[in-house]
């Protein structure tokens, strides 16, 4: 890593979520952010002139899909593998240097209409269909690209643990009938869902991954 002399590290690396949950793919999560962050963190440990602030990724994941408004020092949902995965995730993030300010992150889904989540949330609703990813009652948490850009400029002079969601969550259902109304025409025929937004799925604990502690 060549970072001697720079201010400030922010780490966002991970792999999408938004792709189907198969054994190969979970790996791919855990791996892409566990080992990703360990490294950076052995690089900024490394260096003779640190930075004087570390700034991780996290995922507002860690509090589950109950609902309910939630701080930074509220436990973590359990037997969730989002949850676990970003408990390993920040942990590994804790390993920095003491000297390096660590700013952890809770990151909502990041909404742009440039690229990312958006434009794929809204593609069914070009074809007439309103659609939501599992429970459309469990609240679905968003913040801007813009306004998460700013805040992590802002966040570069503190410390701590930070949800960044928006202040105005809503439910999965509140945002297919969002995305309806973009286009023309009054009628949108909503998709069949299943039960529940974990049906189906197969979960890999954190735990199956000693060698990632």
């Amino acid at each position: 890593m060549s970072g001697a002399g720079c201010h400030a590290v922010i780490n966002l690396a991970g792999a999408p979520i938004d792709r189907r949950w198969t054994d190969a793919y979970k790996r791919e999560l855990v791996e892409s952010r566990i080992m990703t962050t360990r490294k950076l963190v052995e690089a900024v440990n490394r260096l003779h002139e640190p930075p004087g602030v570390m700034i991780s990724a996290s995922a507002v994941g860690y509090y589950g899909s109950s609902g309910g408004c939630h701080g930074e020092l509220d436990a973590p949902e359990a037997d969730s593998f989002l949850a676990e995965l970003c408990v390993a995730w920040e942990k590994e993030a804790g390993l920095v240097n003491s000297s390096v300010r660590l700013v952890l992150t809770r990151f909502g889904v990041v909404l742009s209409p440039d690229g990312g989540a958006l434009p794929e949330m809204m593609r069914p609703a070009r074809f007439g269909v309103t659609a939501t990813a599992g429970n459309p009652d469990h609240l679905f948490s968003w913040v801007a690209l813009e306004d998460l850009a700013d805040a992590l400029v802002f966040i570069m002079g503190s410390r701590g643990t930070f949800p960044y969601p928006s202040v105005h969550p809503c439910s999965g259902r509140r945002s297919a009938v969002a995305d309806g109304r973009s286009f023309p025409g009054d009628y949108r025929r909503p998709v069949c869902r299943s039960g529940d937004a974990d049906e189906g799925r197969i979960y890999i604990p954190i735990s199956g991954y000693p060698h990632f502690f």
